[in-house]
C-alpha cells in the first residue's frame, strides 16, 4: 500500500502545494504566538518583530515555525530513525523536541508544525541538559 510519503519527509504525505492545502482548510500561520514573553523566554537579545514568510511559515531572529501537511501514523512510524528524537506527551497526537533546537508534532486530520531555533552559544537560553524531561529542559535556561 502507498503511503503517499515522499522519500526524506518527516510524516509528510504532502500535496504539491501545501500553502493551498492550508488555504483551503482556512488555516495559515500568525506570528502573533512569538511574543516578546515567549521570545524573552528563549533568547538572550532581542529578536525584532516576527515575520510572515507565507501562510504557513514565519520567523523572528533565529526562530522558525512552519506548517506542514503531515500524517500521524507516518509521523510514529519515522520517529525512531529520527536522530537525538526525544518524544513529547500532550502536544498534538505525536511530537518530539531535539538537542539541535528542533520540535515538530503532528495532529489528526493532517496537520503538522515544526519549530525549529537556531541554537547558538550565548545567543539562546535552550542547551540539551541530560536526565531532565522536555517541561524540566524547558525552564532549565540560564
Amino acid at each position: 500500500m502507498d503511503s503517499g510519503v515522499k522519500p526524506g519527509s518527516i510524516g509528510a504525505a504532502a500535496p504539491p502545494d501545501h500553502v493551498k492545502f492550508y488555504r483551503d482548510h482556512r488555516a495559515e500561520i500568525d506570528p502573533k504566538y512569538l511574543t516578546p514573553d515567549v521570545l524573552a523566554a528563549i533568547l538572550r537579545n532581542p529578536a525584532g518583530r516576527p515575520e510572515r514568510i507565507d501562510a504557513t511559515s514565519c520567523h523572528t531572529g533565529s526562530i522558525s515555525i512552519y506548517l506542514k501537511v503531515a500524517n500521524v501514523d507516518v509521523f510514529r512510524q519515522e520517529l525512531p530513525r529520527t536522530a537525538f528524537a526525544h518524544p513529547m506527551a500532550g502536544v498534538g497526537d505525536a511530537a518530539y523536541w531535539n538537542p539541535a533546537g528542533a520540535v515538530s508534532a503532528v495532529k489528526d486530520p493532517d496537520r503538522g508544525c515544526d519549530i525549529s531555533v537556531l541554537v547558538e552559544t550565548g545567543v539562546t537560553k535552550i542547551r540539551d541538559e541530560p536526565g531532565l524531561s522536555s517541561t524540566a529542559r524547558g525552564r532549565s535556561a540560564s
